[in-house]
């Protein structure tokens, strides 16, 4: 996914999914529809979850099966887990600019902007869209499908060149 395609992303669930299983490892992630409603007849009196039966995306996490509940794009308290991801080893910078745009940025620790030190990951985050969440949603994703590229770039397949 490259980063205009990252642009386009709406706010909502899709991209909640999108993130939790780029950056925080999630499988298997469907979703699934409630089959009769709230407060069903339970399946098994043993299994308080099939007591009522939720409707959302299902998938294995960090904690095992469960549904995803984060809302990463619209939920600024869900969107402090990205930040937290994002800054483990770097410096990172978020503005608010005039123009209606968040500015985000990550430098290693111990950044200098002489060259003789790592780069930063400066992004345009124009989301067109006040919405700080979004913002880090975008930004993490630009930043992992980069770390992602870089990795292949220094890590070839064996028998390949990386020249």
């Amino acid at each position: 996914m490259d980063t205009l395609e990252i642009d386009e992303l709406k706010a909502g669930p899709e991209l909640d999914k999108l993130v939790a299983e780029k950056v925080f490892g999630w499988v298997g992630l469907h979703w699934e529809k409630a089959e009769s409603g709230y407060n069903s007849f339970p399946t098994n009196w043993n299994d308080p979850i099939s007591w009522y039966k939720c409707e959302g995306f299902y998938g294995k996490g960090p904690n095992g099966e469960c549904y995803l509940t984060k809302a990463y794009s619209t939920r600024m308290s869900d969107a402090m887990e990205l930040i937290n991801k994002v800054k483990e080893g770097r410096d990172l910078f978020i503005e608010w600019w005039n123009d209606g745009e968040w500015f985000i940025a990550a430098h290693p620790v111990g950044y200098r902007d002489d060259g003789k030190f790592a780069r930063s990951d400066e992004f345009d985050t124009d989301t067109g869209d006040p919405s700080l969440p979004l913002a880090v949603c975008r930004y993490t994703l630009k930043l992992m499908a980069k770390e992602e590229e870089e990795w292949k770039r220094y890590h070839p397949e064996e028998g390949e060149s990386n020249e």
